[in-house]
């Protein structure tokens, strides 16, 4: 996406990115290829460069779709997999050691049961996370 509005006029970015989004979140590939084809009716006379990089790129972008609707949204959005690491690395950071690794996988799965130091259930894309 970054690629594709890196040329792209300030006042359409919004919907061209909308439009975009339509593609890589469509429920299969075949889908995904005619919203393609919409955003190319729509767009491609005034900015061809996206559809051709998206187009050339076709067959890397379809791996996409061999997977579930959930992991291809943590896929594309890395904000599930940041927030684990953030709590992570706040759990973990002024510890010098553990004695074992048990303590270490203990706090790690602590640390991911809790937030704000309140123990809370997971939200989903980490809950999704862990049980890969």
């Amino acid at each position: 996406i970054r690629n594709s509005l890196k040329f792209v006029s300030y006042k359409d970015r919004k919907e061209i990115a909308k439009d975009l989004k339509s593609v890589y979140q469509a429920d299969t590939e075949d889908l995904a290829i005619q919203n393609l084809e919409y955003f190319n009716e729509k767009w491609g006379k005034r900015y061809p460069h996206i559809y051709d990089l998206w187009k050339r790129n076709w067959d890397e972008l379809a791996t996409f779709f061999k997977y579930p609707k959930e992991l291809r949204k943590l896929i594309y959005t890395t904000n599930p997999i940041e927030s684990l690491n953030s709590i992570i690395k706040i759990k973990t950071e002024f510890k010098g050691s553990f004695p074992s690794k048990e303590a270490a996988f203990k706090v790690l799965f602590t640390s991911t049961q809790e937030e704000n130091g309140k123990t809370v259930g997971l939200e989903t894309g980490r809950k999704f996370i862990l049980n890969l």
